[in-house]
């Protein structure tokens, strides 16, 4: 909060060029002003005439700037009506204010050589005394002094502020809408790869656009509607076009709506024959038919990422198919696994949401070009077929005017499990990194830095990104949902969650799974520490198979998992061997042979159906 009254403060300084011009010319103005009113009232002294009129000029001076920083604190982002006001209000409060000090101080100085010696009680007394009396006589007599020539400077310095103010708001307006059009292009750079960037670049957006109309225009020239030369000359004219952002940006501002500002565009390229385009049509028709070509297009990249991901899990796993490394439930040593399992896991949950994301893309990808709520009244269904075609898209059954949003509810439901699986994967290569783990690890390049403070630190800050990465995936699935649900035929309440949605959801998702299949890939792997880790608890790991042959020699559960379990407190508490105590313990080895108790030791066991877990997961061992 302290931070934003200083930049606010900061940015209603006045610049210093304007502030001494402008003291200048207000002292000019206010000293013109009294030296006028002066004359015409016939003052006798030409001496006091000149020293009023230098008065009423250096309480211009000094009031100028500090009416102006005030003007522009209180409009700073404030329309132009309140720039106004206040300019009047503040430079007609400051400029008297300060010319009536003057004027006390110089009244008082005539009285100083009666007064008490200074800053006694009745010196004080006498200087408030005075002051007040000057002021009062200047409220009376000198006031009248600014009309009319101090007012009417006032009305013109207010004029002038106003419209200042009103060209910083317009360029404030208009740098905000170049950072968000830039945002379109480039999203966060640092989350972002230019492929799936490019898909929603204003330029991309109104390309395809232009074909939607285009198509449009094709299938209309085939049934009779337009002329065909016309469907042709638009083909050529818009095809080779250019379109400015910046100037249908321009032209928005003023028609407050994207596809006619679109339009007004695209016809000074085209010409006489614009009056064709968009014939029948709506904006929906447009707008949903061109988010479903961007999101199929984004799916197509995003299904290419899941495909590099798998390539890079497949290989480790088969890499590592035989690592032994123990496998944990709630955090806690469970039983033994294999790394590569771990990693066959994985590859089996993106394999689910590569075939998701394949059904996804196969929903998403409809069009609609059927007017105002959907009914083809003034366009032939055709027309929407022939588009859908040229597209890749198949018409959307009953659309209502727009696209039903089910389908994109569905879409980012599932980009959402997709990041969920991202961020599951990436947080067991957290765990596994961790000091007292570290059976695996993030690539740690030549020249990286862990920490600012500790030069020692190697952390997982790719992984703990995905996990971010992921909650923002996740987040836009909610939203999405929340669309579904629109008035009647059709409102708008969805557009502008889609026009962040759309992109950031993509990209950011494009963004994690690229970065994964990099983690993955260069995963470091170390097998002696999963070794040692499971090793820690000396064979504790082993005690369900112990539990299990002693209900197999005929003991009770209960009696058997009180058996093994009394012998495991002792490796927890006392860290004394498991295989040791239980060759110790008396019930024990009553029930099993030495032999057989040693044998449930074997890790060997553990991995022998993982040919069988290779085989269903990709097809071969």
């Amino acid at each position: 909060m302290r931070y934003r009254a200083l930049r606010r403060l900061r940015r209603s300084l006045p610049p210093l060029r304007t502030a001494f011009v402008g003291a200048l010319l207000w002292a000019m103005a206010m000293g013109a002003s009294a030296l006028l009113n002066l004359q015409l009232y016939d003052w006798e002294t030409p001496a006091k005439v000149r020293f009023v009129s230098l008065l009423y000029a250096a309480g211009g001076a000094l009031a100028f700037p500090v009416g102006l920083f005030l003007a522009r604190l209180v409009s700073l982002g404030r329309n132009w009506e309140i720039a106004l006001a206040a300019a009047f209000v503040c430079l007609l409060t400051v400029t008297i204010a300060f010319t009536g000090g003057l004027f006390g101080l110089q009244y008082r100085s005539y009285y100083v050589q009666w007064h008490a010696p200074a800053l006694t009680i009745t010196w004080v007394f006498q200087f408030v005394f005075t002051m007040l009396t000057a002021l009062y006589q200047f409220v009376v007599l000198g006031i009248r002094l600014y009309f009319p020539l101090g007012f009417i400077a006032l009305a013109v310095a207010s004029v002038w502020f106003a419209p200042a103010t009103l060209s910083i708001l317009l360029a404030s307006v208009r740098t905000r809408a170049n950072a968000l059009a830039s945002q379109d292009r480039l999203m966060i750079p640092r989350y972002s790869r230019p492929e799936m960037v490019a898909i929603w670049s204003p330029e991309t957006r109104f390309r395809i656009w232009f074909e939607i109309e285009a198509y449009a225009c094709d299938a209309l020239a085939e049934l009779g509607v337009i002329p065909k030369e016309a469907a042709k000359t638009i083909w050529e004219k818009g095809g080779a076009a250019k379109f400015d952002v910046e100037a249908i940006d321009e032209i928005e501002r003023v028609t407050k709506h994207d596809v006619i500002a679109f339009l007004t565009h695209l016809a000074e390229f085209v010409g006489p024959d614009a009056r064709f385009i968009h014939q029948g049509m709506t904006s929906s028709d447009v707008l949903d038919t061109c988010f479903a070509v961007q999101l199929t297009r984004a799916s197509d990249i995003l299904l290419a990422d899941i495909d590099g991901l798998l390539a890079a899990l497949k290989r480790r796993a088969f890499e590592h198919k035989d690592t032994i490394t123990i496998g944990r439930s709630h955090g806690i040593h469970a039983e033994p696994t294999t790394f590569g399992v771990k990693l066959a896991q994985a590859y089996a949950e993106f394999s689910r949401c590569r075939e998701r994301l394949v059904h996804a893309r196969e929903d998403i990808a409809t069009c609609a070009i059927s007017g105002a709520v959907g009914t083809f009244a003034n366009i032939d269904p055709y027309v929407e077929e022939y588009v859908a075609k040229k597209l890749g898209l198949k018409p959307e059954p009953v659309s209502t005017q727009v696209i039903p949003r089910d389908r994109h509810a569905m879409f980012f439901a599932t980009l959402g499990v997709i990041a969920s699986s991202i961020e599951r994967l990436a947080i067991e290569m957290r765990h596994l990194q961790r000091t007292e783990v570290l059976e695996a690890e993030e690539y740690f390049s030549p020249g990286q830095k862990g920490s600012s403070a500790m030069p020692h630190k190697r952390n997982p800050v790719l992984t703990e990104n995905l996990t971010g990465l992921a909650r923002m995936v996740r987040s836009f699935a909610l939203p999405a949902m929340e669309n579904v649900a629109l008035w009647h035929e059709r409102d708008i309440s969805h557009s502008s969650v889609e026009r962040m949605i759309g992109p950031d959801a993509t990209v950011t998702l494009d963004f994690a799974l690229s970065r994964l299949t990099s983690v993955i890939d260069k995963l470091l792997v170390y097998p002696d520490n999963m070794l040692k880790n499971m090793n820690k608890f000396r064979g504790l790991v082993h005690s369900q198979r112990v539990l299990l042959a002693l209900t197999q020699a005929g003991i009770s559960r209960e009696e058997a998992y009180r058996l093994v379990q009394r012998n495991a407190m002792k490796v927890w508490e006392q860290g004394a061997d498991f295989l040791e105590e239980l060759l110790a313990d008396k019930d024990v080895v009553a029930a099993l042979p030495e032999a057989e108790i040693r044998e449930k030791f074997d890790l060997g066991y553990h991995t022998k159906h993982v040919d069988t877990i290779f085989s269903r997961v990709f097809g071969e061992a």
